[in-house]
């Protein structure tokens, strides 16, 4: 996943992998079809990731500086969504 957050961009990669045809470019989220027996899986990982992303960035709000890579992926990750 890319996040950007006051102007700095952060990579973290969710260990999640599907095939490019299998991914909606529009939604960010796998399509689930019949063939796919995991997409639901995979999406559910996806919004947690997305609610961690969502709390890392609300707890650097309220900091004056903006975090290094290290920092704001080790918050992401210990967030209670994150990691799962």
């Amino acid at each position: 996943m890319l996040i950007s957050f006051c102007g700095k961009k952060y990579k973290k990669s969710t260990g999640e992998s599907v095939r490019v045809k299998q991914w909606s470019t529009a939604k960010k989220r796998v399509k689930v079809t019949a063939g796919n027996t995991n997409a639901q899986m995979v999406n559910e990982k996806l919004d947690l990731w997305k609610g961690a992303t969502k709390k890392a960035i609300s707890y650097f709000k309220g900091k004056t500086y903006i975090p290094g890579i290290a920092e704001f992926i080790s918050v992401l990750e210990n967030t209670d969504t994150g990691n799962q």
